[in-house]
This record gives C-alpha cells, structure tokens and sequence, in this order.
C-alpha cells in the first residue's frame, strides 16, 4: 500500500469573489474554487505494513488521530530507527500538527534510509508547506529523477507551476501527465484550467470535448469510477463556450450538469458549489441571450441554494 502527502492549493475568499465578479473569467471548481484545496493524505510507505504497532499507528493516522498516530510511532522508531515507514508516517503526523520542522526531519530520515519517488514526493510537499518553492520543486525533480513516469511528482509540480503562475510549464507536465495516463480526468481538467488562463480558448474547449466524447463510449460501470466523469468537466466546458458566445451548446452542458450532480460524485467540494457555479453561468447567458423569463427562475433557483 502506498500512501503519500499531496499538496494543499487554497486560494481566498477575496480572490475568489474576484473570480466571480469577472465575467471574463470561467468558473471553475479544480484549481480556484471557493470551498476547493487538494487532499492531503499521509506520506508514506512503499511496502505493505507488516508490524502490527506500525500498522495501528497508520490505522489512527489515516482516523485524523494525529497525535495518536505520533505516540505510537516515536516509541516504535526508538525501537527500529532504520524502518522508514515509520518516518514517513511520523512524518505526516508533524505536518497535520503544523510541526514543519519536525515532518522536514522525518521526511529526511525516509530518504535516508529508503530513497524513492514516494519520500523525495513527501518531503517536496513538506518544503512546499513551508513556502520553500525552488526546494520544493529540486524534490520534485529528483523523485522524477527516479521515475519519469510517476504521477505523484507530476501533479505536485503542476500545482507548484500553478501557484507560481509559470503556467506554460505547467501546461507541458499536463500534457506529459495525460500521455502517461489517458484515463484520469484531473489532468484533462487541470490541463483545461491552465489552458484557460493563457487565455487559449480554443485549446482548452477541444481539450474537455474530447474527455466528455471519450467518456460517452466507456462503460457505465467504469464512466464513474475514480478519474471517470467529474463535474468539472462539463461545467468547465459549459463556461468556455460561454466565453466564446457559444450559447445554445454552453446552456446545453450547463443543464447536463446539474442533472449529474445528483448521480455523479463531487470530486473536490459539495454538489451545492457545482450547482451554484452553474446557476452563475446560466444567469449570465441568459442575460447575454436576453431571455428574462428563464434568467428569473435561474435566479430564484441560485437564491434557495445561497439560503442554505
């Protein structure tokens, strides 16, 4: 079993509302919405636990029982200072209890002991958690270093781009991300998103068509697994061509997605802030279109989410 630390993305509340505000700008849900972050999971081990303190341990870990979780792992690692799941898993501990420093050196006692994608992974989303991007990011690299293929440093590192607004460098490891695996929809979301801040249009409609045309031919038992259909996509679709004037086929994707919202699972927040984000765009297409009748109902529909 492998578990690892992924990174937290948040973004606030004002430059949320500034998202909102601007009409030029799509709402999205994958990299800048509201109520939105990536999880964060422990860091790990690359090997099934066998000991059973270590595995009640990552057992209250993965309880949100962090401080549990330490007191029973500082006492094991007295015990093997050289098993490197234990570090990892302290590690995570630290980190969920805002202790930097203490994760930083755990983090680095499972390099030390077992360097692999996973720990260099771990310990560059630790500096990351520190604000220590360019260290962050050296991690990054070097887990790449050992599996050019891994997904894990991919990600964080698109996210790091992201954050830093080196988006071109974050759209050519989406691309790459995508190559490695076609069948996860976070790097089609992700990919559209970055597209869209460069403000390639285009780009990033064909980029969710293609995702959406793909899924339609995938069988329903595998459409909604993990990396299947998310409510990103349509939604995300539904705003770009928005932005481009496309209103009959941007209401059509708007639709569709609020009827999914009762079937599919909202991948990143409540089905509420998918339905929200889409009563938003309807509201302005129908004031675009000019069809008051409808733009009323959308905004009394948008009320009674709002009063909740």
């Amino acid at each position: 079993m492998i578990v690892f630390l992924w990174l937290a993305c948040n973004f606030s509340e004002e430059k949320t509302q500034t998202i909102l505000q601007n009409k030029q700008t799509p709402i999205f849900v994958d990299l800048a919405g509201q109520n939105w972050q990536y999880p964060i999971s422990s860091i790990g081990e690359e090997k099934e636990i066998m000991d059973p303190e270590l595995r009640e341990g990552n057992r209250q870990y993965h309880e949100g029982e962090y401080k549990k979780s330490a007191e029973i792992i500082i006492p094991y690692i007295e015990e093997h200072p050289e098993d490197p799941n234990a570090h990892s898993i302290l590690a995570a501990c630290f980190f969920r209890l805002g202790d930097f420093s203490q994760a930083m050196k755990a983090a680095q006692k499972s390099i030390e002991y077992a360097p692999s994608v996973i720990s260099y992974s771990n310990l560059g989303s630790i500096l990351a958690g520190q604000g220590s991007i360019e260290r962050a990011i050296d991690a990054y690299q070097k887990a790449r270093e050992m599996d050019s293929k891994h997904f894990l440093p991919i990600r964080n590192l698109v996210t790091l781009y992201y954050r830093i607004e080196n988006l071109s460098q974050a759209e050519e490891l989406l691309y790459e991300l995508i190559k490695i695996d076609p069948t996860d929809s976070y790097g089609y979301v992700s990919l559209g998103q970055v597209l869209v801040e460069q403000k390639k249009w285009t780009e990033a409609e064909a980029v969710y068509r293609f995702r959406l045309e793909d899924l339609n031919t995938t069988p329903s038992d595998e459409r909604f697994l993990a990396g299947g259909l998310m409510l990103d996509l349509p939604l995300a679709l539904a705003n770009v061509l928005l932005h481009q004037k496309k209103y009959d086929e941007a209401e059509h994707y708007f639709i569709e997605m609020l009827s999914l919202t009762d079937t599919v699972q909202a991948t990143w927040t409540t089905p509420n802030i998918y339905r929200k984000k889409a009563y938003i765009g309807l509201v302005e297409l129908y004031m675009a279109t000019k069809e008051k009748e409808k733009e009323q109902k959308i905004r009394q529909a948008l009320k009674k989410i709002q009063e909740q």
